[in-house]
């Protein structure tokens, strides 16, 4: 889902007010960087889709949405419904994401009041919408006509007078197409490593530990890894807007203590703007605190990384917004501020993007992910293309250093290095940094860190993390496997759709002990949060021989799984999941022997 995020925002800039252009808006909007089509024979699906929400109008206007994945290209919802309540007509929002109690809760915290409202927990948009990118990269506006035709859709979070009238003005509906036919060539739709084929043992349940949530922080959505050690559990909740954090209590509960977010000094240290046209700009929904990810510090302190609204005037008559992406410190002992790490991120200056989505943190250095700013994330293909050590569609790219991890100091957030390389795989398939999702956990004296996608891991020593000490294979991708990029899909998504189904398995967690390596394995569509084909496990590496062994995470019924990770107790690394349902909310814990 971060690497939907990242594309996203690579492409939007996050203008919220588009330019005002007279020529054919909607035209360039349809033909963007983020297109989407209804599939060929979807119609009867849309159709039943619509009655099922109760449409009675001919037409209505929907954005389809994964809530909380991209706040600020949520701010152009009210804009809309504004405009569209002007003139009678009806808005609706698809709501991708677990339950509809989570949809809810989170439509009405942001002040959305749609005419309809559907939840989509087990990805039924892709039957019907094709995109030329990742599934759901953002936000899309939909016109769609209550007989099952998609008339038009566009990404949405630009609003434009000029865009509105054309908008509503279209009545043609676009031509049907699937995105994956315009991949030429031989193009892995399906799957082609399962959980079914890895055969992976079983996990015994060792005990469930009581969630006691507030009704002020349910648990509704996370993207980010957890922190649990057995006695303190926390995340980030993307519809919360938060970080909320339990501890063990006297009755072996884990209990709400607080729930983390800025402190007033650092809502604002990055906003130069009049007092009135904030409270005008924060009223119609256009300033953001965006929680990412949480993780130790160090062992006093627990840091939190955001995106803070940086917002001043550009003109007198005009105003910038940036995300300034920071790592917010707390102290253990009380939960009160303590620091802010500035990063700074120059991307003109250093070529390079950088996540702070996920983070790790050790000796006064803070690790995030890295990238090469080129395809997919500059989309000037001018400024990339032929150019030494820029076109990942050349063969001469994979020919130099292609670092995925940075090293930033924590007290300065300056630069400190860059290191790592990007897998072969991405030059057997010339797709570059798309096929890339960094992870780094701090365990004792050792950093693991990995793209995620290609079933490597590396190990450096925290003292000197540019040297690489160890490399394991978690998964294999097997040549055999592999079609030869197609030259035809260069310079475009489609040389990423058509190989989708071979990477389709992805490193999410990690843990080191001296003799093993444990990694959580997702199977499945790693873009997206709901994929109903998707399945976790647990593959142990022996550090020593390079012996794998495999466990399936179960899927408890009658609960659903709000997320899952690994944790050390004893020198000992667990599985667990966190459920909902049932009695009521537990963290789950498994051996796998």
């Amino acid at each position: 889902m971060r690497k939907a995020i990242t594309l996203l925002l690579a492409v939007t800039l996050s203008h919220l007010y588009s330019g005002g252009q007279t020529t054919d808006l909607l035209n360039s909007y349809e033909e963007g960087e983020l297109q989407v089509r209804q599939k060929p024979g979807s119609d009867r699906l849309l159709a039943d889709w619509l009655d099922a929400a109760g449409v009675k109008e001919d037409t209505v206007y929907a954005f389809l949405f994964v809530p909380g994945s991209c706040p600020r290209c949520e701010s152009s919802i009210r804009l809309y419904h504004k405009e569209l309540r002007k003139t009678g007509r009806k808005l609706m929002l698809i709501s991708v994401i677990g339950d509809k109690e989570t949809a809810d809760y989170y439509n009405r915290k942001k002040g959305y009041e749609p005419d309809y409202a559907l939840c989509d927990s087990t990805d039924r948009y892709k039957g019907i919408f094709s995109f030329n990118n990742v599934d759901l990269g953002g936000l899309y506006l939909l016109k769609l006509a209550r007989s099952g035709r998609m008339v038009t859709g566009i990404e949405g979070s630009s609003f434009d007078d000029n865009l509105f009238t054309q908008l509503t003005a279209r009545r043609e509906p676009l031509p049907y197409h699937d995105f994956v036919e315009k991949a030429t060539g031989s193009v892995q739709t399906e799957y082609v490593y399962t959980v079914e084929q890895a055969k992976p043992h079983a996990m015994s349940m060792v005990r469930d530990y009581r969630l006691n949530v507030s009704v002020d922080a349910p648990l509704c959505e996370t993207f980010s890894n957890p922190w649990f050690d057995g006695r303190e559990f926390y995340y980030t909740d993307e519809l919360v807007a938060g970080m909320p954090i339990y501890r063990l209590g006297s009755r072996g509960s884990l209990d709400l203590v607080d729930v983390m977010r800025p402190a007033d000094s650092e809502r604002n240290a990055f906003i130069k703007l009049d007092s009135a046209d904030l409270r005008l700009m924060a009223s119609n929904g256009g300033v953001h605190y965006i929680p990412c990810n949480a993780a130790p510090l160090d062992e006093g302190h627990i840091g939190l990384s955001y995106s803070l609204p940086h917002i001043f005037y550009e003109t007198p008559t005009k105003m910038a917004y940036y995300n300034e992406a920071c790592v917010l410190s707390r102290r253990k002992d009380g939960l009160t501020p303590d620091s802010l790490t500035d990063f700074d991120f120059d991307t003109k200056r250093d070529g390079y993007f950088y996540q702070h989505f996920q983070f790790s943190s050790t000796g006064g250095k803070l690790i995030v992910g890295c990238g090469k700013l080129t395809w997919p994330y500059d989309m000037e293909e001018e400024e990339y293309r032929g150019k030494a050590g820029m076109d990942p569609f050349d063969e001469s790219f994979y020919s130099v250093q292609n670092p995925f991890m940075a090293a930033f100091d924590r007290k300065t957030g300056k630069l400190l290095f860059r290191f790592g390389n990007l897998d072969d795989i991405a030059r057997k398939t010339r797709t570059g940094y798309y096929f890339f999702d960094p992870v780094s956990v701090v365990c004792g004296n050792e950093l693991a860190y990995t793209d995620t996608y290609s079933g490597k891991v590396c190990v450096a020593d925290t003292a000197d993390l540019a040297k690489t000490k160890a490399r394991y294979t978690v998964f294999a991708i097997n040549d055999d496997d592999m079609t030869p990029p197609d030259t035809a899909n260069f310079y475009s998504f489609a040389a990423a759709k058509a190989y989708r189904g071979l990477l389709c398995r992805g490193i999410m967690d990690m843990r080191l002990t001296t003799d093993r390596l444990f990694c959580m394995v997702k199977y499945g569509d790693l873009s997206t949060p709901n994929d109903p084909k998707q399945r976790f496990t647990l593959v142990e590496v022996d550090r020593k021989t390079g012996r794998r062994r495999e466990w399936l995470y179960p899927e408890p019924e009658g609960r659903t799984v709000f997320t899952r990770g690994l944790y050390t107790e004893n020198g000992k690394v667990r599985p667990y999941e966190v459920l909902k349902g049932g009695d009521g909310p537990v963290i789950r814990v498994f051996a796998a022997d």
